[in-house]
């Protein structure tokens, strides 16, 4: 879908359609086909920001309040809050929390049957993003749910502080419970180290609850090349940690969706020069491979760079087309998640002209890029001047206030 959402915006709507149920539908609270990873309300967010049709996005409010209701833990067939921690697990439902089948800790839950006790970062977080989405799309389609998304975000960004954070590693651990459910220490590798250095002890970032040094340190994971940068764009598991290997499926590869979730985070909180080094990293990567082989791979091996898996797995490379779009497409403005386009005018000379609402931490910076036709620009918000600086010939990258609402002019 968020792929389509480039090519066929009503087939991407189509897309998003056949994954939710009616409200209130007894048998299933959604199209669970995979891994329980709510990407449907991110394309939302995509459409929405595509300039889809706003009706059926309206109609499809509901449907995407109860997937979140559920992964939430707040719908009757739901077992996803189990524990007095009242952090979040999917086990019961499916063994892959994030989708990366081997990702060490998720493998080791398994093979020590500890998923009645074992709580992921992922589901937490993705459930904090998704309520913080919903809260936004369901005030622009008349809805009134602010309460419950907010209680929803405080819950669970309260559990991830106070049980999952490791200030001596710098990540963010797999929380283990004692019998009675409460949170009893980090999920730890056989050598000690905290076994959850990788992708997912990164996921806080996504949801936008970091403190203090916690976002540096987790940005720096992301960016350094000796845990989870390399030459292909960012890999799943820190190439330091004890349990890193090079002949995994996911461990020691590199895969386009997870890439997408952070390169938002990072525009959301203003790292805009490490999402750009993201988005032009995997271009390369994909582009590399497939004027190569003329195929679509699943995923891409860090010793060699070239595709692998699944050659015909086009799902899994949609984000190269989100990425080309935000890129090269003239006219195009690019956000984080926390960047909402409300409304859009033709603008003379090639540039932009709309309104925008931004929903991250006030007091902030966010970044977002806008492709442009050549020559010199300037930029103002909310009638205010706001940098703008030309990274690449016709492509701006624009310093936004993480919070707040108004007009954007590019002229």
């Amino acid at each position: 879908g968020i792929g389509l959402s480039e090519v066929a915006p009503a087939v991407a709507l189509d897309i998003l359609q056949q994954y939710l149920m009616p409200e209130g539908d007894r048998h299933a609270a959604w199209l669970h086909h995979g891994s329980p990873v709510p990407v449907m309300v991110h394309l939302a967010q995509v459409l929405w920001n595509r300039g889809a049709d706003r009706a059926r996005l309206a109609a499809a409010y509901p449907g995407l309040r109860q997937l979140h209701r559920f992964l939430a833990g707040r719908h009757p067939a739901s077992r996803t809050d189990r524990w007095g921690s009242r952090l979040l697990a999917t086990w019961d439902h499916f063994y892959n929390s994030g989708g990366w089948d081997d990702y060490p800790p998720q493998l080791h839950v398994h093979a020590a049957g500890l998923a009645g006790r074992v709580a992921p970062m992922v589901t937490a977080c993705q459930v904090i993003r998704s309520a913080r989405l919903l809260r936004r799309l369901g005030r622009l389609t008349g809805h009134d749910d602010d309460g419950e998304y907010a209680a929803d975000i405080a819950r669970l960004a309260e559990a991830v502080q106070a049980h999952a954070w490791d200030a001596d590693s710098g990540w963010f651990g797999y929380v283990e419970h004692d019998a009675d459910g409460r949170a009893c220490g980090l999920l730890r590798h056989a050598s000690g180290a905290n076994f959850n250095m990788g992708a997912d002890g990164c996921y806080p970032l996504v949801a936008g609850i970091c403190r203090g040094e916690q976002e540096a340190r987790l940005v720096g994971h992301l960016s350094d090349p000796r845990e989870l940068w390399t030459d292909y764009g960012v890999t799943t598991v820190s190439q330091s940690a004890p349990y890193y290997r090079t002949d995994g499926y996911w461990n020691g590869t590199v895969w386009m969706p997870h890439q997408w979730f952070f390169w938002r985070a990072l525009l959301d909180h203003g790292h805009a020069g490490l999402a750009l080094r993201i988005a032009e990293t995997a271009l390369a990567t994909w582009t590399a491979e497939t004027a190569r082989s003329g195929r679509s791979w699943e995923h891409f091996p860090i010793v060699t760079g070239r595709g692998a898996g699944w050659h015909h797995f086009g799902a899994l490379s949609a984000p190269v087309l989100a990425w080309h779009a935000a890129l090269h497409t003239p006219g195009r403005l690019t956000g984080g998640a926390d960047l909402w386009l409300t409304a859009s005018r033709r603008a003379d000379g090639g540039g932009i002209d709309c309104d925008l609402q931004l929903d991250g931490e006030p007091g902030r910076s966010a970044a977002a890029f806008a492709r442009l036709d050549p020559g010199a620009r300037r930029a103002t918000f909310a009638g205010a001047a706001v940098p703008a600086c030309e990274v690449r010939p016709g492509l701006w990258q624009l310093t936004l206030p993480a919070s707040g609402a108004g007009r954007l002019c590019v002229q």
